[in-house]
């Protein structure tokens, strides 16, 4: 009677054990993969709200909230509305050319852990966020959006000149 195993066993048995680590490597890189581009659509839409928002002052004629100087929760504006259709017609502008009419106050800030936007009466939300706030030091304006895709807090930025 012979003992132990032979070499063909051997080799068939690491094959087998290969093959399965295989697999299991497969599914679970599939698994991470999923799991991180989850995460980076979240941050990809925190940072595309701090980049809206950080254009939208630019455009801005005049900032109330917060103060030159000061850091808050809360961003209010007014700016030329985009989507009025005489903001630039020649036949629409006054002599000289007041934009009191056209102009719109846009306020950001966060109810309920939703960031919203409020223009005149209607309320929009943009997204889920864990924090909103912004600088301000004229000629800079710094918004900070955090979104948590996961157990981690993901801080978006953004960068704005304010008009003087």
């Amino acid at each position: 009677m012979r003992r132990g195993t032979s070499l063909l066993e051997l080799i068939l048995t690491l094959a087998m054990v290969g093959v399965m680590l295989l697999l299991v490597g497969q599914l679970s890189s599939g698994y991470w993969k999923a799991y991180h581009s989850a995460d980076r659509s979240e941050i990809y839409q925190g940072s595309l709200i701090a980049t809206q928002i950080a254009w939208e002052v630019e455009q801005a004629l005049s900032i109330s909230q917060p103060a030159n100087g000061g850091t808050g929760p809360i961003l209010s504006f007014t700016m030329i509305d985009p989507l009025d259709p005489d903001r630039l017609t020649p036949a629409s502008a006054m002599a000289p050319w007041n934009p009191v009419g056209n102009v719109v106050t846009r306020r950001y800030e966060v109810i309920n852990e939703q960031l919203v936007r409020t223009q005149g009466g209607t309320t929009e939300v943009l997204g889920e966020v864990k924090g909103f706030s912004v600088e301000r030091d004229d000629p800079r304006l710094v918004v900070a959006v955090s979104v948590q895709p996961d157990q981690v807090v993901y801080p978006c930025r953004a960068r704005a000149l304010v008009r003087r």
